[in-house]
Protein backbone atom coordinates (compact mmCIF):
# COMPACT_ATOMS: atom_id res chain seq x y z
CA UNK A 1 0.00 0.00 0.00
CA UNK A 2 1.21 2.98 -0.99
CA UNK A 3 1.96 6.36 1.81
CA UNK A 4 -0.55 8.50 1.74
CA UNK A 5 0.60 12.04 1.51
CA UNK A 6 -0.52 14.06 4.38
CA UNK A 7 -0.24 17.96 4.59
CA UNK A 8 1.98 19.70 6.67
CA UNK A 9 -0.56 22.14 8.83
CA UNK A 10 2.23 24.53 9.35
CA UNK A 11 0.96 25.48 6.08
CA UNK A 12 -1.24 28.29 5.91
CA UNK A 13 -4.26 28.50 3.10
CA UNK A 14 -5.70 31.90 2.75
CA UNK A 15 -9.31 31.84 0.92
CA UNK A 16 -9.96 35.47 -0.84
CA UNK A 17 -13.55 35.86 -1.64
CA UNK A 18 -14.95 39.26 -2.93
CA UNK A 19 -18.83 39.89 -1.75
CA UNK A 20 -21.54 41.74 -3.09
CA UNK A 21 -24.88 41.46 -2.42
CA UNK A 22 -24.55 37.61 -2.12
CA UNK A 23 -26.79 36.64 0.94
CA UNK A 24 -28.83 34.58 -1.02
CA UNK A 25 -25.19 32.19 -0.71
CA UNK A 26 -23.08 33.13 1.83
CA UNK A 27 -24.04 30.47 4.00
CA UNK A 28 -23.41 27.89 1.55
CA UNK A 29 -20.16 29.08 0.44
CA UNK A 30 -18.45 30.23 3.83
CA UNK A 31 -19.90 26.89 5.16
CA UNK A 32 -17.88 24.98 2.63
CA UNK A 33 -14.95 26.63 4.21
CA UNK A 34 -15.86 26.01 7.67
CA UNK A 35 -16.15 22.19 6.79
CA UNK A 36 -12.64 21.90 5.67
CA UNK A 37 -10.77 19.01 7.28
CA UNK A 38 -8.06 20.66 6.77
CA UNK A 39 -8.17 23.33 9.83
CA UNK A 40 -4.94 25.86 8.96
CA UNK A 41 -6.63 28.23 6.96
CA UNK A 42 -7.73 32.24 6.95
CA UNK A 43 -10.99 33.55 5.15
CA UNK A 44 -10.44 37.12 3.85
CA UNK A 45 -13.92 37.89 2.64
CA UNK A 46 -13.97 41.24 1.45
CA UNK A 47 -17.46 42.98 1.51
CA UNK A 48 -17.40 45.88 -1.70
CA UNK A 49 -20.31 48.18 -0.09
CA UNK A 50 -23.19 45.62 -0.67
CA UNK A 51 -26.55 47.30 -0.81
CA UNK A 52 -28.57 44.21 0.85
CA UNK A 53 -27.25 42.31 4.59
CA UNK A 54 -24.30 40.82 2.97
CA UNK A 55 -21.85 42.60 5.66
CA UNK A 56 -23.95 41.53 8.15
CA UNK A 57 -24.06 37.75 7.33
CA UNK A 58 -20.71 38.22 7.10
CA UNK A 59 -19.86 39.32 10.82
CA UNK A 60 -21.77 37.05 12.19
CA UNK A 61 -19.74 34.06 10.70
CA UNK A 62 -16.53 36.04 11.75
CA UNK A 63 -18.37 35.68 15.61
CA UNK A 64 -18.55 32.43 15.23
CA UNK A 65 -15.06 31.80 13.55
CA UNK A 66 -12.06 33.67 14.13
CA UNK A 67 -10.57 32.02 10.62
CA UNK A 68 -13.38 34.38 8.97
CA UNK A 69 -11.65 37.92 8.19
CA UNK A 70 -14.49 40.71 7.33
CA UNK A 71 -13.49 43.70 5.60
CA UNK A 72 -15.54 46.45 4.11
CA UNK A 73 -14.50 48.58 1.07
CA UNK A 74 -15.53 51.08 -1.75
CA UNK A 75 -17.10 49.65 -4.56
CA UNK A 76 -14.62 48.97 -7.24
CA UNK A 77 -15.16 45.55 -8.64
CA UNK A 78 -13.82 41.91 -8.07
CA UNK A 79 -10.44 42.59 -8.94
CA UNK A 80 -9.75 45.24 -6.84
CA UNK A 81 -11.34 43.40 -3.78
CA UNK A 82 -9.37 39.94 -4.49
CA UNK A 83 -6.16 42.61 -4.70
CA UNK A 84 -7.82 43.86 -1.40
CA UNK A 85 -7.86 40.45 0.57
CA UNK A 86 -4.31 39.40 -0.95
CA UNK A 87 -2.74 42.41 0.85
CA UNK A 88 -4.15 41.28 3.95
CA UNK A 89 -3.40 37.72 3.57
CA UNK A 90 -1.43 35.58 5.94
CA UNK A 91 -1.44 32.42 4.18
CA UNK A 92 1.24 30.97 1.97
CA UNK A 93 -1.49 29.50 -0.79
CA UNK A 94 -3.83 31.13 -1.57
CA UNK A 95 -7.38 30.15 -3.06
CA UNK A 96 -10.23 31.98 -4.78
CA UNK A 97 -13.78 30.96 -3.86
CA UNK A 98 -16.63 32.96 -5.82
CA UNK A 99 -19.23 34.34 -3.41
CA UNK A 100 -21.95 31.69 -4.98
CA UNK A 101 -20.09 28.51 -5.39
CA UNK A 102 -18.53 25.61 -3.00
CA UNK A 103 -15.65 23.33 -2.33
CA UNK A 104 -15.31 20.20 -1.45
CA UNK A 105 -14.83 19.39 2.50
CA UNK A 106 -11.60 17.90 1.03
CA UNK A 107 -10.27 21.17 -0.96
CA UNK A 108 -7.15 22.09 0.81
CA UNK A 109 -6.18 18.96 2.24
CA UNK A 110 -6.60 17.21 -0.91
CA UNK A 111 -4.59 19.95 -2.82
CA UNK A 112 -1.92 20.58 -0.24
CA UNK A 113 -1.64 16.96 -0.63
CA UNK A 114 -1.29 17.09 -4.72
CA UNK A 115 1.09 19.76 -4.61
CA UNK A 116 3.70 17.74 -2.20
CA UNK A 117 3.31 14.76 -3.46
CA UNK A 118 4.79 15.91 -7.04
CA UNK A 119 6.75 19.22 -6.17
CA UNK A 120 4.02 21.73 -7.70
CA UNK A 121 3.31 24.85 -7.62
CA UNK A 122 -0.23 24.57 -7.36
CA UNK A 123 -2.95 22.25 -7.22
CA UNK A 124 -6.55 22.40 -9.87
CA UNK A 125 -9.34 20.44 -8.23
CA UNK A 126 -12.69 18.88 -10.46
CA UNK A 127 -14.93 21.61 -11.38
CA UNK A 128 -18.47 20.48 -11.31
CA UNK A 129 -20.82 23.01 -12.97
CA UNK A 130 -24.43 22.84 -11.40
CA UNK A 131 -27.23 24.56 -11.97
CA UNK A 132 -30.90 25.30 -10.14
CA UNK A 133 -32.56 22.98 -13.55
CA UNK A 134 -30.46 20.01 -12.19
CA UNK A 135 -27.75 20.92 -15.08
CA UNK A 136 -24.28 19.15 -14.21
CA UNK A 137 -21.31 18.75 -15.73
CA UNK A 138 -18.66 17.02 -14.55
CA UNK A 139 -15.39 18.85 -16.36
CA UNK A 140 -12.73 15.96 -15.08
CA UNK A 141 -15.34 13.82 -17.25
CA UNK A 142 -15.97 16.14 -20.29
CA UNK A 143 -12.33 16.65 -21.04
CA UNK A 144 -11.10 12.84 -19.67
CA UNK A 145 -8.76 14.52 -16.93
CA UNK A 146 -6.44 12.11 -15.18
CA UNK A 147 -6.91 13.19 -11.29
CA UNK A 148 -3.63 11.88 -10.43
CA UNK A 149 -1.63 13.81 -13.77
CA UNK A 150 0.76 16.89 -13.71
CA UNK A 151 1.15 18.90 -16.06
CA UNK A 152 3.72 22.15 -16.65
CA UNK A 153 2.29 26.20 -15.98
CA UNK A 154 2.79 26.98 -19.77
CA UNK A 155 0.73 24.03 -20.85
CA UNK A 156 -2.03 25.30 -18.46
CA UNK A 157 -1.94 28.51 -19.97
CA UNK A 158 -2.29 27.32 -23.40
CA UNK A 159 -5.33 25.41 -22.25
CA UNK A 160 -6.54 28.20 -20.63
CA UNK A 161 -6.89 30.29 -23.89
CA UNK A 162 -9.79 28.22 -24.39
CA UNK A 163 -10.13 26.82 -21.53
CA UNK A 164 -9.82 23.31 -22.50
CA UNK A 165 -9.58 21.00 -18.72
CA UNK A 166 -7.75 23.30 -17.32
CA UNK A 167 -9.87 26.30 -15.33
CA UNK A 168 -9.12 29.83 -13.03
CA UNK A 169 -9.87 27.79 -10.03
CA UNK A 170 -6.76 26.43 -8.03
CA UNK A 171 -4.79 26.49 -5.23
CA UNK A 172 -1.19 28.14 -5.77
CA UNK A 173 1.22 30.02 -3.98
CA UNK A 174 1.11 33.30 -2.43
CA UNK A 175 3.93 34.75 -4.11
CA UNK A 176 2.48 34.02 -7.39
CA UNK A 177 -0.67 35.12 -6.85
CA UNK A 178 0.53 38.70 -5.36
CA UNK A 179 3.19 39.15 -8.10
CA UNK A 180 -0.18 40.03 -10.60
CA UNK A 181 -3.05 40.31 -8.41
CA UNK A 182 -2.19 43.36 -6.70
CA UNK A 183 0.00 44.59 -10.42
CA UNK A 184 -1.76 48.04 -10.91
CA UNK A 185 -1.98 47.42 -14.69
CA UNK A 186 -4.55 44.15 -14.05
CA UNK A 187 -6.74 46.14 -11.75
CA UNK A 188 -8.92 47.13 -14.01
CA UNK A 189 -12.22 45.76 -12.41
CA UNK A 190 -13.79 43.83 -14.88
CA UNK A 191 -15.58 41.11 -13.19
CA UNK A 192 -13.50 38.43 -15.28
CA UNK A 193 -9.95 39.89 -14.47
CA UNK A 194 -9.72 36.23 -11.83
CA UNK A 195 -9.39 34.35 -15.57
CA UNK A 196 -6.57 36.72 -16.71
CA UNK A 197 -4.43 36.47 -13.10
CA UNK A 198 -4.26 32.84 -12.97
CA UNK A 199 -3.63 32.58 -16.46
CA UNK A 200 -0.62 34.42 -15.27
CA UNK A 201 0.11 32.95 -12.33
CA UNK A 202 -0.34 29.74 -15.04
CA UNK A 203 2.80 31.17 -16.89
CA UNK A 204 4.94 30.94 -13.47
CA UNK A 205 4.15 27.75 -12.00
CA UNK A 206 6.82 25.10 -12.84
CA UNK A 207 4.45 22.37 -12.42
CA UNK A 208 0.40 22.42 -11.70
CA UNK A 209 -1.11 18.81 -10.22
CA UNK A 210 -4.67 17.65 -10.56
CA UNK A 211 -5.97 16.12 -7.79
CA UNK A 212 -9.93 14.78 -6.66
CA UNK A 213 -11.46 17.38 -4.82
CA UNK A 214 -14.20 19.50 -6.24
CA UNK A 215 -15.21 23.12 -6.71
CA UNK A 216 -18.63 23.93 -7.18
CA UNK A 217 -19.20 26.01 -9.77
CA UNK A 218 -23.19 27.96 -9.65
CA UNK A 219 -24.87 28.41 -12.78
CA UNK A 220 -26.43 31.07 -10.99
CA UNK A 221 -28.51 33.59 -13.51
CA UNK A 222 -28.59 35.84 -11.26
CA UNK A 223 -24.62 35.76 -10.38
CA UNK A 224 -22.91 38.94 -11.06
CA UNK A 225 -20.90 36.92 -13.19
CA UNK A 226 -23.82 35.78 -15.55
CA UNK A 227 -25.94 38.75 -15.72
CA UNK A 228 -25.58 40.86 -19.25
CA UNK A 229 -23.63 43.97 -18.37
CA UNK A 230 -21.27 46.68 -19.42
CA UNK A 231 -18.72 44.79 -17.04
CA UNK A 232 -19.50 41.42 -18.52
CA UNK A 233 -17.53 43.07 -22.17
CA UNK A 234 -14.27 42.87 -20.03
CA UNK A 235 -13.70 39.37 -21.64
CA UNK A 236 -12.22 41.91 -24.29
CA UNK A 237 -9.50 43.74 -22.34
CA UNK A 238 -8.53 40.39 -20.86
CA UNK A 239 -8.71 38.86 -24.21
CA UNK A 240 -5.75 41.81 -25.15
CA UNK A 241 -4.02 41.21 -22.03
CA UNK A 242 -3.81 37.10 -22.64
CA UNK A 243 -2.16 38.07 -26.21
CA UNK A 244 0.18 40.04 -24.87
CA UNK A 245 1.06 37.70 -22.59
CA UNK A 246 1.87 35.00 -25.36
CA UNK A 247 4.18 37.72 -26.55
CA UNK A 248 5.68 38.92 -23.76
CA UNK A 249 6.87 34.77 -22.41
CA UNK A 250 7.85 34.37 -26.13
CA UNK A 251 5.14 31.66 -27.11
CA UNK A 252 5.35 29.48 -29.95
CA UNK A 253 3.65 31.42 -33.32
CA UNK A 254 1.27 29.10 -32.95
CA UNK A 255 0.06 29.50 -29.15
CA UNK A 256 -0.22 33.43 -30.43
CA UNK A 257 -2.39 33.02 -33.27
CA UNK A 258 -4.58 30.73 -30.77
CA UNK A 259 -5.00 33.62 -28.76
CA UNK A 260 -5.90 36.13 -31.12
CA UNK A 261 -7.84 33.59 -32.74
CA UNK A 262 -9.84 32.75 -29.79
CA UNK A 263 -10.18 36.31 -29.03
CA UNK A 264 -11.55 37.43 -32.65
CA UNK A 265 -14.40 34.31 -31.88
CA UNK A 266 -15.69 35.60 -28.79
CA UNK A 267 -15.90 39.60 -30.16
CA UNK A 268 -18.06 38.25 -32.92
CA UNK A 269 -20.02 36.04 -29.68
CA UNK A 270 -20.17 39.00 -27.70
CA UNK A 271 -21.30 41.54 -30.25
CA UNK A 272 -23.94 38.79 -31.35
CA UNK A 273 -25.17 38.69 -27.72
CA UNK A 274 -25.26 42.54 -27.50
CA UNK A 275 -27.39 42.57 -30.47
CA UNK A 276 -29.63 40.44 -29.34
CA UNK A 277 -29.96 42.30 -25.78
CA UNK A 278 -29.66 45.98 -26.44
CA UNK A 279 -33.02 47.07 -26.68
CA UNK A 280 -32.79 46.23 -22.90
CA UNK A 281 -29.59 48.67 -22.15
CA UNK A 282 -29.91 52.23 -21.09
CA UNK A 283 -28.13 54.46 -23.49
CA UNK A 284 -25.21 54.89 -21.35
CA UNK A 285 -24.63 51.40 -21.53
CA UNK A 286 -24.86 51.06 -25.11
CA UNK A 287 -22.24 53.53 -25.21
CA UNK A 288 -19.97 52.19 -22.54
CA UNK A 289 -20.18 48.84 -24.68
CA UNK A 290 -19.46 49.74 -27.66
CA UNK A 291 -16.72 52.02 -26.91
CA UNK A 292 -14.95 48.52 -25.29
CA UNK A 293 -15.81 47.00 -28.67
CA UNK A 294 -14.01 49.68 -30.63
CA UNK A 295 -10.75 49.73 -28.38
CA UNK A 296 -10.64 45.96 -28.52
CA UNK A 297 -10.52 45.83 -32.23
CA UNK A 298 -7.45 48.56 -32.23
CA UNK A 299 -5.94 46.58 -29.94
CA UNK A 300 -6.32 43.30 -31.61
CA UNK A 301 -3.48 41.74 -33.75
CA UNK A 302 -5.11 40.56 -36.92
CA UNK A 303 -1.65 39.57 -38.75
CA UNK A 304 -2.00 35.71 -37.83
CA UNK A 305 -5.96 35.84 -38.49
CA UNK A 306 -5.43 37.45 -42.04
CA UNK A 307 -3.07 35.22 -42.87
CA UNK A 308 -5.36 32.23 -42.22
CA UNK A 309 -8.19 34.18 -43.98
CA UNK A 310 -6.00 34.27 -46.89
CA UNK A 311 -5.83 30.34 -46.94
CA UNK A 312 -9.71 30.07 -46.83
CA UNK A 313 -11.12 29.04 -50.14
CA UNK A 314 -13.18 31.81 -51.46
CA UNK A 315 -11.78 34.17 -49.86
CA UNK A 316 -10.96 36.70 -51.88
CA UNK A 317 -9.23 39.97 -51.10
CA UNK A 318 -12.05 42.13 -51.13
CA UNK A 319 -14.32 39.90 -49.03
CA UNK A 320 -11.53 39.19 -46.24
CA UNK A 321 -11.24 43.19 -45.77
CA UNK A 322 -15.04 42.28 -44.95
CA UNK A 323 -14.60 39.96 -42.70
CA UNK A 324 -11.27 41.32 -40.78
CA UNK A 325 -11.38 44.40 -41.35
CA UNK A 326 -9.57 46.84 -40.44
CA UNK A 327 -11.73 50.07 -39.09
CA UNK A 328 -14.18 49.47 -36.25
CA UNK A 329 -17.15 51.16 -37.98
CA UNK A 330 -16.91 48.86 -40.88
CA UNK A 331 -16.59 45.66 -38.61
CA UNK A 332 -19.44 46.60 -36.83
CA UNK A 333 -21.59 46.71 -40.03
CA UNK A 334 -20.30 43.43 -41.02
CA UNK A 335 -20.91 41.77 -37.54
CA UNK A 336 -24.42 43.19 -37.49
CA UNK A 337 -25.24 41.88 -40.95
CA UNK A 338 -23.97 38.09 -39.97
CA UNK A 339 -26.44 38.36 -36.75
CA UNK A 340 -29.28 39.76 -39.33
CA UNK A 341 -29.13 36.99 -41.83
CA UNK A 342 -28.13 34.09 -39.11
CA UNK A 343 -25.07 33.08 -41.15
CA UNK A 344 -21.78 34.26 -38.70
CA UNK A 345 -20.51 30.78 -39.02
CA UNK A 346 -20.30 31.23 -42.70
CA UNK A 347 -19.47 34.99 -42.57
CA UNK A 348 -16.81 34.06 -39.79
CA UNK A 349 -15.15 31.03 -40.58
CA UNK A 350 -13.95 28.97 -37.49
CA UNK A 351 -10.51 28.64 -37.83
CA UNK A 352 -9.07 24.41 -36.97
CA UNK A 353 -6.91 23.51 -34.68
CA UNK A 354 -4.33 22.30 -37.80
CA UNK A 355 -4.55 25.42 -39.39
CA UNK A 356 -3.31 27.36 -36.05
CA UNK A 357 -0.97 24.94 -35.40
CA UNK A 358 0.72 25.36 -38.91
CA UNK A 359 1.34 28.84 -38.41
CA UNK A 360 5.78 28.81 -37.39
Amino acid sequence: MEEKIVPNHDVRVTVIMPVYNAVAWLDMSIGSVVAQTYANWELIAVDDSSTDNSLQVLENWAEKDARVRVFHKENGGPAKARAFGLKESTGDYVFYLDQDDAISEDMFQSCLAAIRANGADAAMPNLIQRGDDGFSKDNFEAFAVDPDSVISGRDAFVRSIDWQGVWAYMLCRADVFKRFACDERYLFGKFNSDELISRLAMLHCGKIAYCTAIYYYSLNPESMSKKLSPRMFGYLETNIHMIEATRQFALPRSVVAKAEVHSFREMIELWHRYLENKAKLSTGERNDIERQFAEFHKALPKANINEMLSGRPGITPQLQRLLMLHDWPLCKMSLSVAWRIGKKNKLYPWFSEEQIKSLK
